[in-house]
């Protein structure tokens, strides 16, 4: 991909306790989308891909998008409105300790307490039965947050919600580098390094969440049940439509 960073099969090559993959052709991730180029999207067509969910707040999705006329159905969830959004300059204050502390409460407390991942489950639940994609800014935070939810319906263990969490796309990364520079007015090369705990990804961030799901609701089960609304039956729906023994 030239312009779209992070675009990846959700949980690639991993199995589940029932020794089952997800169809690497039905589910994907990235990060944001609206700059990708003519040839990012004929990719992205060319992995049938028919429903997209947007997971950015309002005031993160502005200007013209690639995406336009493209076909794909788009679906916006937002999942915070109050992400970090453009505006890096008042964290520079603190520093890198504090930053890290503020990615820990952000996957604790606002992404277990968000209403919006129940929002994009049920339209995944109820959509039609083609490939989709889901995104937010950078991939990773939301994104990866939903992508271990989707998991852990799926019946993936811990570690391999783990390990997918941690996949990242380095052009992601120096891609933001970029872009956080650029909106403080610096260079790439002097990114400001008290930065880095927001721009990727650690083990103790999913930690945290998962870590606080157990702690509010006893059990992951009972979290999917009722933080989420996920019955047994919707369960067995995502199972029998995305997993599959052959992969």
């Amino acid at each position: 991909m030239e312009q779209i960073f992070n675009f990846r099969p959700l949980a690639e090559g991993l199995k589940n306790r029932e020794n089952l993959s997800i169809d690497p052709k039905m589910i994907f991730r990235s990060a944001a989308l609206d700059k990708g180029t003519e040839k990012d999207i004929e990719y992205l067509k060319s992995k049938e891909i028919d429903t997209i969910y947007d997971l950015r707040s309002n005031a993160e999705i502005n200007g013209e998008s690639s995406l336009k006329d493209s076909g794909f159905k788009i679906k916006q969830v937002g999942i915070l409105e109050d992400a970090f959004q453009n505006d890096f300059s008042p964290l520079l204050q603190k520093d890198r300790g504090e930053l890290e502390e503020l990615m820990v409460h952000l996957y604790s407390d606002q992404f277990v307490q968000s209403g919006g991942f129940a929002v994009a489950l049920r339209e995944i639940i109820d959509q039609n039965n083609k490939p989709f994609l889901f995104h937010c800014t950078a991939g990773k935070d939301r994104t990866g947050v939903l992508g271990a939810i989707i998991m852990m319906i799926l019946d993936f263990k811990i570690e391999e919600i783990k390990e997918e969490y941690l996949r990242i796309d380095a052009n992601m990364i120096n891609s933001l580098r970029m872009q956080i520079g650029q909106l403080l007015g610096k260079t790439a090369p002097r990114f400001p390094e008290s930065l880095e705990p927001l721009i990727g990804i650690k083990s103790k961030y999913i930690e945290a969440f998962i870590s606080s799901i157990e702690e509010k609701y006893i059990s992951i089960d009972k979290y999917i049940l009722y933080g989420l609304g996920i019955s047994d039956e919707d369960k067995a729906k995502l199972k029998s439509r995305y997993l599959d023994s052959n992969f």
